[in-house]
């Protein structure tokens, strides 16, 4: 899905900019996530969308 944009030079260069983190998420940033919702820790986590962006979507 986002291998068009990480391909091109000038796509990268106007998103990451944006990005509060200042770098793209990796395998690592999502796999975090869903751990955490397959434990018991979010026993009480109901009808959340949880958004993985690095901060992109504050703007």
């Amino acid at each position: 899905m986002t291998g068009a944009i990480l391909a091109s030079a000038p796509a990268r260069e106007k998103i990451l900019p944006r990005v509060p983190l200042r770098r793209w998420g990796t395998p690592a940033d999502f796999e975090a996530i869903a751990v955490l919702l397959a434990s018991s820790g979010a026993r009480y986590l109901t009808g959340q969308t949880i958004v993985i962006d690095g901060g992109y979507s504050i703007f």
